[in-house]
């Protein structure tokens, strides 16, 4: 990583980054090398059995972006660990792919994240599950997918009110109550017609908008409570016989 950040020590003891030069003469280019790098490029190739080897121009985000973008064709579908670097997270923005992501189990040794099992990914390759999408209605990603999936997996999605939601907490700056909400969490909900699901692309049949608008109604008169307790893991002992879920990689 010739220049690479500047060459500040990343860790303790790794003083070698002192040496770290780039684009001068004697130290080679690496967007164009012929000399050193060419050579201790071609030595990696010959170590792991690859055809080509080149060396980063720009630290794992550009070896991740042309990794994904290589493998992974325009508007396909990828598996992804749910604590992935950034970049991966660029490249299918960029490439506008549908992720499945997968939890990590977690290291209580080191309180750290692991690797995701080959189990896990395997079960995800196999699996034809249904999704609920986030934030917007994501119904158009599916449809993209329905070639390849024969079905699309998304039920629904749960839709937030964000220019709502972003209207009010501004309007709270402009009446003098800020305080009530600033550096507290805070939760919106139908009242502030701050969550909900797309009707224009509904897709459930044994649930009808007009059975939805009227649970809406319902929530939003104060006749049905939603309990707010994110703690239940167990969908069984809310008494839902009706539902399953099933956790992967978990």
């Amino acid at each position: 990583m010739p220049g690479h950040k500047r060459r500040v020590r990343p860790a303790p003891g790794l003083d070698c980054y002192a040496w770290d030069l780039t684009e001068i003469d004697g130290a080679d280019d690496l967007h164009d090398a012929d000399g050193i790098l060419a050579d201790a490029m071609a030595r990696t190739a010959a170590l792991y059995g690859a055809r080509r080897c080149w060396y980063l121009v720009g630290g794992s985000t550009v070896g991740l972006l042309a990794g994904i973008r290589a493998l992974a064709p325009f508007g396909s579908t990828v598996i992804a660990a749910r604590n992935c670097h950034k970049a991966v997270y660029h490249a299918i923005e960029l490439g506008r792919l549908t992720a499945h992501y997968l939890p990590p189990p977690v290291d209580t040794a080191f309180g750290v994240y692991g690797s995701v099992p080959p189990a896990a990914v395997e079960a995800a390759l196999k699996s034809k599950a249904y999704v609920v999408g986030v934030d917007v209605d994501q119904h158009y990603i599916g449809e993209k997918a329905v070639a390849e999936n024969g079905y699309n997996p998304f039920v629904t999605s749960a839709m937030k009110g964000l220019s709502d939601a972003a209207e009010w907490a501004i309007a709270k700056v402009y009446d003098g109550t800020w305080d009530e909400i600033g550096n507290a969490a805070t939760s919106l909900g139908v009242a502030e017609n701050a969550v909900g699901l797309p009707t224009a692309t509904w897709s459930m049949e044994n649930f009808s908008v007009a059975d939805y608008e009227d649970l809406f109604q319902k929530v939003l008169n104060g006749d049905i409570t939603i309990d707010n307790n994110s703690e239940m893991a167990d969908p069984s002992t809310a008494g839902l016989s009706n539902v399953n879920v099933n956790y992967i990689g978990g």
